[in-house]
Parts: structure tokens; sequence; C-alpha cells
């Protein structure tokens, strides 16, 4: 993958979204509230929410 690794990307294919994250493996991360603030994100972003 070379020097810079991505560890949250998207992708959109037809009417479908697509959301990934290689991050929240533990507990912990999902107490940090940047980490809540991108999964909320993402989660209206792929469902189309407002």
């Amino acid at each position: 993958m070379g020097k810079d690794h991505p560890v949250a990307w998207f992708s959109s294919i037809k009417e479908g979204r697509m959301f990934n994250t290689a991050m929240g493996h533990t507990a912990d991360s999902f107490k940090e509230k940047n980490q809540l603030k991108m999964l909320e994100n993402a989660i209206k972003w792929a469902g189309k929410l407002p």
C-alpha cells in the first residue's frame, strides 16, 4: 500500500453507497467523540439521510 495507507474510505455504485473504516477495533474507540461523529456522518451519508 505504500507510505500512506487509508483508514477510512467510501464508494458509490449505481444507487448504493458504501463506507468502510479500519478504525474501531476496541470498545474504547467508541468512547471517542470524533470516532462517533465519523460513524454518524457515514451512516447518514450511506443512508442518504438529512
